[in-house]
């Protein structure tokens, strides 16, 4: 369970956050005041008219009275709308700006920060929490706002009338704020279980939805909707838990105000027959009453409203203060022709024992050339690929591009010369052009230009809507040998210096792929090509290749050359060979 936060610096941290919106507080606050001053005056005329036609006996001032109640309500009316404009325009805004600002922090993050937040925490962020905090900031301003000008407006007129009555109608008020901060206190652990426990099950049909496939596949249907029925059935137990307290937050709240109403009927009688007060004074002062147990009552939403929007704002804060990756560095060399690396060491860990490791002792390789990474699966290939793209940080040794060294502070840098094709596909569910442009601006023949590169615009040309096709969740609507040419596109499409592929050649026909090779290595867009595959066939044209095993570079040199010196490489080749020999 969390440490419950400060109120005074939640307080701070949102009046910071608002500040730029602070012109329309400003004047819907104006507002409020003339809404609530000719609201006030209500009760005040409904007193002069009273008290004036029993003492004159005149019935002429009656009409001239009911005017100025109609026309105070309708002031207050339009005073009080114009200021609800006002405050919610603000945060509407400012829920924009909460979430421009949460996606801008999402994608500062480095790939160890990301993983610490499951994909369920960033949507209920992005949707629920951003939303309460609007909620909370628009709403919440309003009410306490509203409830600072009813007691500033209507306790001079109650004192007027009577200061010994007003003294005793007031006593129930501190019991009111007692009730309330027992009820806060238990609304507030409850509310940032529930939001954990939304996350957790947002989490769960996220990846049954994309997993839905292999769910039907085993046929285990069954046992993840009881699954999701367990997590669902917890999620409730904590919303009916929250929500009893919100049921019980608002009939307390009526209940201990009425008693003021009690103490005045109680005590205003006598007075009325006793002429210390008029019936008009009386009647007026049932109204100040009935508006201030309004504004209590409406404190009531206030509280739940307040608990969801602070234990929103923790969640989000707990966002925006981890650890994003430096935006600049020192001037980085652009387009290196040298790699170093030396006493490169990168663990992986399972519950925090060690599953594997890459040790690389001494690397040097010159660039300008296309070079192969090869080996079994789990020798380290993908790894060394993502360290040298910047998504893992080795914390032991380090790498130099032309005796520049790498740290952590280059990582942004090192990504505007290198581009990566990764080994797990990605697209969004956007239209083919979107993959490969992601949202940039482009013409037609680029687009076709970077789908003749791989290979995919004769298929693309057969689509009903061609470039505009809708892939689908993840791709869905795509073969995988055709996702895995789109992401190459997607790569030729934004060409860096230096290109990573990461074996996407898997699911690709030998035609296809030599074709694809090709244009590859005689392309002159690249400077430098890394070539990830456990197929010599695709290796085989790169000028130099790294051999792995077990988290170890044991050879490099050319196809020729490993056939001669490296054992393993040489038995790959020919089982490789046989299985193409019985295919054809």
């Amino acid at each position: 369970m969390q440490k419950k936060e400060s109120l005074v610096d939640f307080l701070r941290e949102l009046f910071v956050f608002s500040s730029s919106y602070i012109h329309l507080y400003f004047f819907a606050f104006i507002f409020l005041a003339l809404s609530n001053f000719f609201s006030a005056k209500i009760p005040n005329s409904v007193q002069s008219a009273i008290d004036s036609t029993a003492n004159a006996g005149a019935s002429d001032k009656i009409i001239w009275f009911a005017g100025m109640i109609i026309a105070c309500a309708g002031v207050q009316f339009i005073f009080r709308v114009l200021a609800r404009i006002l405050v919610y325009r603000a945060c509407r805004e400012q829920e924009h700006s909460l979430r421009d600002k949460l996606m801008e922090k999402v994608c500062s993050f480095s790939i160890k920060t990301l993983s610490q937040k499951s994909i369920g925490d960033y949507v209920t962020n992005m949707s629920e929490d951003t939303t309460q905090v609007r909620i909370f900031v628009g709403f919440g301003f309003v009410q306490l706002a509203n409830i600072i000008m009813v007691y500033v407006f209507c306790l001079p007129y109650m004192i007027a009338i009577s200061p010994k009555l007003t003294m005793y109608a007031i006593i129930p008020y501190p019991l009111l704020l007692i009730y309330i901060a027992v009820l806060n206190h238990k609304l507030y652990y409850l509310n940032l279980d529930m939001k954990a426990k939304l996350a957790q099950v947002t989490d769960f049909v996220s990846q049954s939805v994309y997993g839905i496939y292999v769910i039907k596949s085993f046929h285990a249907m069954t046992s993840f909707s009881q699954k999701f029925d367990a997590e669902s059935d917890e999620l409730f137990t904590k919303q009916w838990r929250a929500t009893l307290y919100n049921l019980i937050l608002m009939p307390g709240l009526i209940l201990i105000s009425s008693f003021g109403e009690w103490i005045v009927i109680y005590l205003g009688v006598p007075m009325i027959n006793a002429g210390e007060i008029s019936q008009g004074q009386f009647i007026a002062y049932h109204g100040y009453i009935s508006i201030l147990i309004f504004s209590s009552v409406a404190v009531g939403f206030g509280v739940s409203t307040f608990n969801r929007g602070f234990t929103s704002w923790i969640r989000l804060r707990e966002i925006y203060t981890l650890e994003s990756e430096p935006e600049k560095s020192d001037a980085l060399v652009e387009s290196p022709n040298k790699l170093e690396v030396s006493r490169l060491k990168f663990t992986h860990y399972i519950h925090d024992k060690e599953s594997f490791s890459l040790d690389i002792e001494s690397l040097n390789l010159d660039l300008n050339k296309s070079i192969g990474i090869f080996g079994p699966i789990g020798s380290g290939k993908s790894t060394f690929i993502k360290l040298l793209a910047g998504i893992y940080q080795a914390k032991e040794g380090d790498f130099q591009f032309d005796d520049q060294l790498i740290s952590s502070k280059h990582y942004a840098d090192l990504r505007k010369f290198i581009s990566y094709v990764p080994q797990n596909v990605f697209l969004f569910s956007k239209s083919i052009e979107d993959n490969i442009s992601f949202f940039e601006d482009f013409t037609q023949d680029q687009i076709k230009d970077a789908l003749t590169f791989a290979d995919l615009f004769s298929d693309v040309e057969k689509f009903e809507n061609g470039t505009e096709t809708i892939v689908g969740e993840r791709g869905v609507r795509l073969s995988l040998g055709q996702k895995q040419r789109l992401t190459l596109a997607r790569s030729h499409f934004h060409p860096k210096d230096v290109l990573l592929i990461d074996d996407c050649f898997s699911a690709l026909d030998t035609v296809t792929e030599e074709t694809i090779l090709q244009s590859l290595i005689q392309s002159d867009i690249y400077k430098t090509l890394f070539l990830c595959s456990h197929r010599i066939s695709t290796l085989k044209h790169c000028e130099q290749i790294l051999v792995f095993d077990k988290g170890e570079i044991t050879h490099k040199g050319s196809h020729d050359q490993l056939l001669k010196t490296c054992p393993y490489y040489q038995e790959i080749w020919s089982i490789q060979q046989m299985f193409e020999e019985v295919s054809s």
